[in-house]
């Protein structure tokens, strides 16, 4: 069972594409380009907020592959990491990553109340299975006893018709001494029986008021986060600054992002480019850059 579909999705599927090498498109209309190989942007990492934990080496390696990004699928080095560069890469702390850092936070809780949620369930399921198996067990542990009775009633009915021998007497006592046997057995099935009833509906209230819970945190949740447009990043001529990111993945595709407007790369409108505005149906894991992606640099496939 899914967590609903109550959350703001930021971590994204992709179309696969086949990996071949890009040249130039004879057709395409694009701006010109502001770096290359022979002419990349050297860049450098600047301020990092403490309370990201992330260190300067972790920066300066998801800066590459950020780069990387953009090389791999043109073959042009555009960017390259210089200590002394001008061009300046931030991390900045504000409260639209301390919202960000409480959403998360929220949504792992939630995704707690689920699994035990799945668990109770799960417990509950198992309840019901030996409950049916208990109630199939004791219909034929019924059966077997009225049977017995029957029996007993027919052998006495025969008794009496017969007179007091006491072949029949000795068998008598025989029949209605299993026959208690059975009634006792009978019994204690019954109260066990009755039991795992009470268990099994006391487990049904439970996942009632477990799923009541969960229920009111979901809107609390939708409630305390609701859907903004948020600026997680921006290039600003001689820098680069990152507002927010909810993961490591995240940070990496927002900054190959903000990466094509230091290109001179507008948005686009394409849901699945690295240039479209909002990081939502992009592959944060594995980005591969789009056909439309390679339009903007006049490359194509």
């Amino acid at each position: 069972m899914r967590l609903f579909s109550l959350l703001l999705a930021t971590c994204l599927s992709m179309l696969a594409h086949t990996a071949t090498c890009a040249q130039v498109s004879p057709n395409a209309e694009f701006s010109p380009v502001r770096y290359s190989s022979e002419n990349p942007l050297r860049y450098r990492i600047a301020d990092l907020d403490p309370r990201l934990n992330i260190s300067q080496q972790q920066m300066v390696e998801l800066s590459k592959q950020a780069a990387a990004i953009w090389e791999k699928d043109t073959g042009q080095n555009y960017f390259v990491y210089d200590p002394e560069a001008k061009f300046a890469i931030n991390l900045v702390f504000d409260q639209r990553q301390i919202r960000s850092m409480k959403r998360s936070e929220n949504l792992n809780q939630l995704e707690q109340e689920q699994q035990n949620w799945l668990n109770e369930n799960q417990q509950l399921k198992t309840l019901k299975d030996n409950l049916t198996q208990s109630q199939t067990q004791l219909e034929l542990q019924k059966k077997g006893y009225e049977s017995q009775v029957q029996q007993y009633q027919q052998a006495l009915a025969q008794f009496k018709a017969q007179g007091s021998r006491s072949e029949f007497v000795a068998g008598l006592q025989q029949q209605q001494s299993r026959l208690e046997q059975q009634a006792a057995q009978l019994q204690g099935h019954i109260a066990q029986h009755n039991q795992q009833i009470q268990q099994f509906n006391q487990q049904t209230e439970k996942l009632k008021k477990l799923h009541q819970q969960m229920a009111e945190s979901v809107a609390q949740f939708n409630q305390t986060f609701k859907p903004e447009v948020l600026h997680k990043g921006q290039f600003e001529g001689n820098q680069i600054s990152i507002y927010e990111f909810s993961s490591i993945d995240d940070l990496r595709l927002t900054l190959a992002h903000e990466f094509g407007h230091a290109l001179g790369l507008k948005h686009t409108h394409n849901p699945k480019s690295l240039m479209y505005p909002r990081i939502k149906e992009q592959d944060a894991k594995d980005f591969q850059l789009t056909d439309t992606d390679l339009e903007l640099l006049g490359l194509s496939r």
